[in-house]
C-alpha cells in the first residue's frame, strides 16, 4: 500500500483565487508604526497576474494563527512582484510582466503607495466570537447597512487546484455593538471553512461608504 502524506497544517489565511488575487507574491508587515495608515501590524501581499495589493489581519485562536483577508488597491501597472516599505512609509511595488504576464499593460514598472493622511473607511479586521464574527472599522459608522454570509471549503489533492467547494449561504443576524464594531451572530460556524462577509449600505459621516465592503475569513479554529 502506498504510504498516506503527511498532515497537512492549513494556511492561516485562504486568499480565494480570482476574486483576491490569482498568484500571490512577497508578504510584508507594516512595520511603519502608522506612517502608512491605520493597518499597523498587518500583512500586505502582491499578485503578479492581477496586479494589485490585498492585505490580511490575523489572530491566535486555541494557540492557532488564522484571520481574514481584504482587497487593498487594484490597478497597479503591472504585475507586482515585491513589495517593501520605505523609511517614510510608503509602500513600494516592484513589478514584472515578463514570463508570466498580468494585466495592466506595462513589461515592469515600480510604484509608491503612499497614505495622505485620510483614513479610508474600511473594514479594519475581524475577529471571531462564540457566536460569529466581530467587524472593527477604521470609522464611526452612522448606518450599519446589512450583511450577508456565505462559506465554502477546498480539498485537498494532487492535481493543480480545486475550486471553491460545498458553498453554501449562512443565516446571519447584524447587530451595531459600538460605533466602530459590527457583531455578526452566524450559527454554526465550522473548522476548515473560508467565511465570505459581505457589508451592504454600511456608511459612515456624510454617507461615506465602506471602500471594500467584503472580507473573506479563514477558520482553522473555533472560539471555545
Amino acid at each position: 500500500d502506498a504510504t498516506p502524506p503527511p498532515p497537512v497544517t492549513p494556511p492561516a489565511v485562504w486568499f480565494p483565487f480570482g476574486r483576491m488575487g490569482q498568484s500571490l507574491t512577497e508578504p510584508v508587515w507594516d512595520t511603519t508604526g502608522g506612517k502608512f495608515g491605520p493597518f499597523a501590524g498587518q500583512c500586505f501581499l502582491g499578485d503578479q497576474t492581477r496586479a494589485c495589493v490585498m492585505r490580511a489581519a490575523m489572530e491566535k485562536v486555541n494557540g492557532v494563527f488564522q484571520g481574514a483577508c481584504f482587497p487593498f488597491r487594484n490597478g497597479l501597472q503591472c504585475g507586482v512582484n515585491r513589495l517593501a516599505f520605505g523609511p517614510d512609509g510608503s509602500l513600494y511595488a516592484g513589478q514584472t510582466n515578463r514570463g508570466w504576464g498580468s494585466i495592466g499593460g506595462q513589461p515592469h514598472g515600480l510604484q509608491r503607495i503612499a497614505f495622505n493622511g485620510q483614513t479610508p473607511f474600511e473594514i479594519h479586521h475581524v475577529t471571531i466570537t462564540k457566536t460569529g464574527f466581530d467587524l472593527h472599522l477604521t470609522k464611526p459608522m452612522t448606518n450599519p447597512g446589512t450583511a450577508t454570509v456565505k462559506s465554502f471549503t477546498y480539498v485537498y489533492h494532487s492535481t493543480y487546484g480545486c475550486p471553491e467547494t460545498d458553498s453554501q449561504s449562512e443565516t446571519v443576524t447584524l447587530t451595531k455593538t459600538s460605533d466602530t464594531v459590527l457583531s455578526l451572530s452566524v450559527p454554526g460556524v465550522r473548522r476548515g471553512r473560508v467565511y465570505e462577509i459581505r457589508l451592504d449600505g454600511t456608511s459612515a459621516a456624510q454617507g461615506e461608504p465602506l471602500l471594500h465592503a467584503e472580507a473573506y475569513y479563514t477558520v482553522n479554529e473555533v472560539r471555545k
